[in-house]
């Protein structure tokens, strides 16, 4: 099979090496960000602009990102098999108050929420000040997503506004979200252009940088996924189900994740969207595939796959960085600090699924690209929450980077949060569960 990568940021690294160097497959990997194209080079074929990779006359383009909806519906048109991108996916990432009216127009629960112009901060002022709930702020637009503030209450996030207003920071609108309480957990479709595959999955993540829930978000640190039996499980009903007239007439083709929060009366909250390839989840899914991946996105490109199949089993996935992540090299200001990590050797990637990302090969030797500090990710597989935290242990004692950071909780939060699950009259894993008190 022949891929082409359009990669926003090189996250998609670790699926091309895989397709390439695990199954064979012919791969080129185009990265958008011109800082970000040092990720891989040695490890997969690299092409240096869109067109140069479709010369290459690639058989489905896969995108590992969202925000080139324009560009993969153009390729579409033109007749090119694409997975994971489209205006729709844009829309509903990064338009926050887009996901949510149109989750309310199909009967997905939304917490309460309120939408505020930058410029009327003071009209939020006043409605915290009537209000005796807790609220989250969420920018719109996914617009300086390091501003999300979870408040203690209303007059915490009134101070925060103020705070806010003061240093210049809010640059657009922002939602004033109500505080939901339960657990949180992300529930996962594939389509085959716009047909749901049976063999959907559940996620759980820790998304705070440091053991213990400390430091900052940097979206995911760890991520626990397994397989649900059907797409009658009741959580994919109510949350993923409802929208599958829409993906159907849109021909949506790849991943759809929900993140939701599951409260005590069994109500599911929608939280947002990732209509794209989840990053580390998507690394802790490929140990529990079945067969060959690129063998199965080809299928899915084409619209002729018909189901997930996956081993009844946990699947784990660790992040492992080097400092100064996780600041933002997103963000040009941050570049330099990035550069004198540069160029460290890194040995013991010969441990079975080791994604690569700011790593590049040399004279037969993997170096540290310098670009972001965030290494790659390890997964590993097994059928209870005890060897898995195991597995995952000893495999991550393998690796030799200079200055390695990684959480060391483990399956923590999963063993917390699936009994609570099961009380609330949701699905959880029939396999093995000997870490968990069910």
């Amino acid at each position: 099979m022949r891929f082409l990568i359009h990669s926003t940021c090189g996250d998609g690294l670790g699926i091309a090496n895989w397709l390439q160097n695990v199954e064979g497959h012919e791969v080129f990997f185009y990265c958008n960000d011109e800082h970000f194209r040092d990720c891989g080079q040695g490890i997969v074929e690299h092409v240096n602009s869109l067109k140069a990779g479709i010369s290459k006359a690639p058989e489905a383009i896969i995108f590992d990102m969202a925000g080139s909806g324009e560009v993969a519906d153009s390729l579409k048109m033109e007749g090119y098999p694409v997975i994971g991108a489209g205006k729709f996916n844009d829309l509903i990432e990064y338009d926050r108050s887009f996901g949510m009216d149109l989750c309310r127009k199909v009967e997905i629960a939304v917490p309460e929420y309120q939408v505020f112009k930058r410029t009327k901060l003071a009209k939020a002022i006043s409605f915290l000040e009537k209000s005796e709930k807790t609220y989250v702020l969420k920018p719109d637009n996914n617009l300086a997503l390091e501003l999300t503030y979870v408040a203690k209450d209303a007059e915490d996030m009134i101070k925060y506004l103020h705070w806010c207003e003061d240093q210049k920071l809010l640059k657009g609108d922002f939602l004033l979200q109500e505080k939901v309480t339960g657990v949180e957990v992300s529930t996962e479709v594939w389509f085959s252009l716009g047909k749901p595959l049976e063999g959907p999955n559940g996620t759980i993540e820790m998304k705070k940088f440091l053991t213990g829930n400390l430091g900052p978000a940097t979206g995911c640190e760890s991520s626990v996924v397994w397989p649900y039996q059907s797409l009658e499980a009741p959580i994919v009903s109510a949350t993923i189900a409802k929208l599958f007239p829409i993906l159907e007439k849109l021909k949506y083709t790849g991943p759809l994740d929900i993140n939701s929060i599951v409260t005590e009366d069994g109500t599911v909250y929608f939280l947002e969207f990732t209509p794209r390839f989840g990053y580390s989840a998507f690394y802790a899914l490929i140990p529990l595939l079945k067969g060959n991946l690129g063998d199965f996105l080809m299928e899915l490109a084409v619209g002729e796959a018909k189901k997930v199949e996956m081993s009844q089993a946990f699947g784990m996935s660790l992040t492992i960085s080097i400092p100064p992540y996780p600041l933002d090299a997103s963000k040009v200001w941050n570049h330099k600090p990035f550069e004198v990590t540069a160029g460290k050797r890194v040995n013991g990637l010969s441990a079975e699924y080791f994604f690569p990302y700011d790593l590049k090969r040399e004279n037969d030797e993997y170096k540290t690209a310098g670009k972001l500090g965030l290494i790659g990710y390890l997964s590993c597989h097994a059928d209870n929450l005890a060897s898995l935290n195991k597995l995952m242990h000893e495999k991550v004692k393998e690796l030799e980077i200079p200055d390695i950071q990684y959480r060391t909780d483990g399956t923590a939060r999963v063993e917390e949060d699936l009994p609570k699950l099961k009380t609330y009259g949701y699905e959880i894993p029939e396999f093995k569960l000997e870490a968990l008190n069910v």
